[in-house]
């Protein structure tokens, strides 16, 4: 075979594998940049290491079991922020915005933590389970909802926490006080000089941590929800299989099926200081009669802990009980409160011969889902295929697309003369209104939320009982507590999608000595590199981002400008997808929900344009029949792209042209 340069092509994957989309970008950067003068592995390493000013990494020091100090690389969060608003013009344009809108003496740091399984995640002993931490302001509001407002603090291998004193918890003490070291300390004031605006004070103290139960319970030293008291912010509540409440002669613990908020007394941060004050005043207990005490408090005493850190303690805009949520992905999503209720009904309508396991699974088949969720196969359409008893398995992402599809299959049933399918349904359906509710958080109203929240929990104890209660059921209580004692509630769907990065250079780096730090350290340069450089291009105030914008032909311009009653326009920019506040991905062929005032419709879109500096959508819109049914039209119309509310589910009746959104 004649040689020629498309051999590049074919060639190169022999050799080492790269993925087509990474090899188109690579040979398009060469043809517009052109060919690097050296191209081993070591220049590479030295032109990628010299990128970032050295001073934005660091190092912390851990106490180990074995009496020594080591070193970890981290970043130091203050120089990252400082570089990424003197180099990235929109960050800092974002910035300038936030801080003249806001107090910049009161700003809250909120820091995330969770395990993540680069490699062979099922490998008997997996050296590359990794504990990341990421960090973001509070401020940032729904741009938290976006990847790279959160920058990395510390990446660890889990093999060296575990050779740590307190493992995680010194962890995450020593890495929340690098935001205060001197002289940059943000506590005490830090400059930053925004790119193309100037200088600016900022003020900040750690004002939420989010994470799931482990982690959590990792972080404090609670005893978590397998312990006696299963609730960090409840003092009285224990698990019902303890049957500590049943023989209480006090009346005071209640069992965590308790759905009643006012039987539960709500920890403090005065009070949880105090109980590891008196853990500290009787070390000298024996180490029984210690033990005991550990479990009666509900926490672990840890020297070298977080929550035995009165230096830390300074550090919060509060205390560990004030700044500290549950997630609310985790304990709907991830082996969650969904996930067990939904498997609890479909067992029951299978058992009552309503609905068997195959006959629902072909019901989900049915559905058409946005096209961003099909792109990266999270419809959920395939969690049943090897569903038996127990919980549906599917990821959270799934889990989020599914629910509502899962409401209308069941409403499809008659349960009518089946009083324990009746009340099964019903609790589904009020969990779904819960998980409605939540996916506008922003504006729900906290009372509204608790009073759902208490109707599902009793109607699942209804339908299913006490055994079927899970410590997350309880958890759920507290989430509209966050909502009144937090600027804003945070989950970690975000966090999940920023773990991918993290997989993706730990599973491909070699270096991962057991007795080396190099490969945390190398880490970090790789993603905090990959951060900054995707930073330069984005685009964070804008509300309308077209995707791989082309021009218009001539007749389709003559159509728009007539539609808009516009003059003569030069150039006309089409595209068939658009992002919309850098997070939801609006498609061709969608189905989307498109408000304007108090007024919502219903339409496909066709394709999305940009005419001067606006952005307009082409739709067809359907008309509506009744409750969630609508009619199929071809009647497109231009809407303005930003008044797109989210893209719905849908699927269309074979033998008309009805179509049904999920609800």
């Amino acid at each position: 075979m004649a040689s020629s340069s498309k051999n590049v092509f074919l060639d190169v994957h022999h050799r080492s594998f790269l993925s087509q989309s990474a090899l188109s970008a690579v040979v398009k950067h060469i043809q517009e940049h052109g060919m690097p003068k050296a191209s081993s592995r070591s220049s590479i390493k030295r032109t990628r290491e010299a990128a970032l000013p050295s001073n934005i990494f660091t190092t912390y020091q851990l106490q180990m079991n074995d009496g020594s100090t080591k070193e970890f690389p981290a970043v130091a969060p203050v120089d990252l922020l400082e570089y990424i608003v003197m180099t990235c013009r929109t960050f800092a344009d974002f910035m300038t915005g936030l801080m003249d809108s806001t107090d910049t003496t009161k700003w809250q740091i909120v820091i995330y933590t969770d395990e993540v399984l680069p490699g062979a995640q099922l490998k008997v002993n997996n050296n590359r389970k990794l504990v990341s931490f990421y960090w973001a302001f509070v401020e940032y509001g729904a741009k938290l909802g976006v990847e790279d407002c959160w920058m990395h603090l510390a990446t660890i291998r889990r093999s060296w926490m575990t050779g740590a004193k307190c493992g995680w918890s010194q962890v995450f003490k020593e890495l929340c006080k690098l935001f205060f070291r001197k002289p940059k300390d943000l506590a005490s004031g830090v400059v930053l000089n925004l790119l193309g605006h100037g200088p600016c004070t900022l003020f900040a103290k750690i004002g939420a941590l989010i994470g799931d139960a482990p982690a959590l319970q990792s972080c404090w030293g609670w005893k978590g929800a397998s312990g006696w008291k299963c609730c960090f912010f409840c003092q009285n509540v224990v698990l019902e299989s303890s049957e500590l409440a049943r023989y209480d002669t006090t009346g005071r613990l209640v069992s965590h099926c308790e759905a009643d908020v006012r039987k539960l007394a709500l920890q403090t941060d005065n009070a949880l200081m105090q109980s590891a004050a008196s853990l500290v005043a009787s070390l000298h207990l024996p180490k029984g009669r210690f033990s005991e005490m550990e479990k009666a408090l509900g926490i672990n005493y840890l020297a070298e802990g977080a929550l035995f850190d009165q230096g830390l303690q300074e550090c919060l805009n509060g205390g560990p009980i004030a700044i500290t949520q549950y997630d609310i992905m985790h304990v709907f999503y991830v082996g969650g409160v969904w996930n067990t209720e939904c498997g609890l009904v479909l067992k029951v309508l299978k058992e009552e011969g309503l609905l068997s396991y195959k006959e629902a699974h072909d019901h989900l088949q049915c559905w058409k889902f946005p096209k961003h969720f099909g792109s990266r196969s999270v419809t959920g359409q395939q969690c049943l295929v090897k569903h038996l008893d127990g919980e549906v398995r599917c990821s959270a992402s799934e889990g989020l697309s599914i629910y509502g599809v899962f409401r209308s299959v069941f409403m499809l049933i008659d349960t009518s003369n089946n009083i324990r399918a009746q009340h099964a349904v019903q609790s589904y359906h009020s969990l779904c209104r819960v998980l409605d509710m939540l996916k506008e958080l922003s504006t729900a109203n906290p009372d509204t939320l608790q009073r759902a929240i208490c109707d599902h929990l009793n109607r699942r104890l209804i339908a299913h009982g006490p055994t079927e209660f899970q410590p997350k059921c309880h958890f759920s209580i507290h989430i509209p507590l966050f909502l009144k004692g937090h600027t804003r509630v945070m989950s970690c769907w975000v966090h999940e999608r920023k773990h991918r990065e993290l997989k993706r250079y730990g599973t491909q780096s070699a270096n991962s000595n057991r007795k080396s730090i190099a490969y945390e350290a190398g880490l970090l340069r790789e993603v905090v590199l990959a951060q900054c450089k995707r930073m330069e291009d984005m685009k964070f105030g804008s509300i309308v981002d077209l995707v791989s914008p082309t021009p218009c032909d001539q007749h389709l311009q003559q159509a728009i400008q007539g539609f808009l009653n516009a003059d003569m326009v030069s150039e006309i920019s089409l595209a068939k997808e658009a992002v919309l506040n850098c997070a939801l991905h609006v498609h061709a062929g969608d189905v989307v929900l498109q408000k304007v005032g108090e007024q919502e419709q219903i339409g496909e879109v066709y394709f999305h344009c940009k005419v001067m500096d606006r952005f307009w959508t082409c739709l067809s819109l359907w008309r509506h029949i009744t409750g969630n049914k609508y009619q199929v039209q071809d009647a497109p119309c231009l809407v303005a792209t930003q008044s797109i509310q989210r893209c719905l589910t849908h699927k269309v009746a074979v033998r008309s042209a009805d179509a049904e959104i999920s609800p």
